[in-house]
């Protein structure tokens, strides 16, 4: 795998300041993975695409781990990227079912590149009808193990099985700051969770009662 295809959600509602969104979720991206050698995020219709120099299984982890903490993702997935080429996808579904292994699939076409010859239904007969030719699978529309989806946007194509849940939500910092007042209780983190999903950049402030309190509480806030 090649690529990380970053989906959201409420983001794609906006109107006209949609692109400020998406520019405010590309910054918190970078922040969550400075240190990791990701290069350019790419925004292509509805979509951040990330294509790394290299996607080890221990780097995949490490992609896994951090961008499921930024708000704003409603999910991601690790893909193979190739040409919008029929023969090409085939290639690229032959190695996530000898990957995964399981028998019954699925596939899933998303087709936003209406230049593409073939409809989505198409892609999903045709690809269905290799995977039981070549592989001996079985396609359940129903209860698969295992779903394939197919996303042709532009110049590309991507394929990929898992879907990761995101945090949904807003950017932080979209929706300006505000001050949580952090108590020894789980009610004011919790609340600054919510705020934070809804955009909000918290500036967390505590009232302790030095010397007539120790220093217990301050530590309990901090962690």
């Amino acid at each position: 795998m090649d690529t990380i295809i970053i989906h959201y959600a409420e983001i794609a509602i906006k109107g006209k300041n949609r692109p400020w969104f998406e520019k405010m979720l590309i910054e918190n991206i970078r922040k969550h993975l400075a240190g990791l050698n990701h290069g350019k995020i790419k925004r292509i219709f509805g979509r951040l695409v990330i294509q790394p120099e290299s996607l080890t299984e221990k780097e995949k982890e490490e992609y896994r781990e951090r961008l499921r903490h930024v708000f704003g993702i409603s999910s991601f997935s690790f893909a193979y990227s190739v040409k919008p080429d029929i023969e090409e996808m085939k290639k690229a579904v032959d190695k996530l079912v000898k990957e995964s292994g399981l028998q019954r699939v699925r596939v899933l076409t998303k087709r936003s590149n209406k230049q593409f010859p073939m409809t989505s239904v198409d892609v999903n007969k045709v690809l269905g009808e290799h995977l039981i030719t070549k592989h001996g699978k079985t396609i359940d529309l129903v209860d698969a193990e295992q779903n394939i989806h197919i996303e042709i946007v532009d110049t590309f194509c991507f394929v990929y099985s898992e879907k990761i849940p995101g945090l949904g939500g807003l950017p932080v910092g979209s929706s300006g700051k505000v001050v949580v007042l952090l108590s020894g209780g789980i009610d004011s983190p919790v609340a600054a969770w919510y705020m934070m999903k809804r955009g909000c950049d918290p500036i967390y402030l505590h009232f302790h009662s030095h010397p007539y309190t120790n220093a217990a509480s301050q530590e309990k806030v901090e962690r």
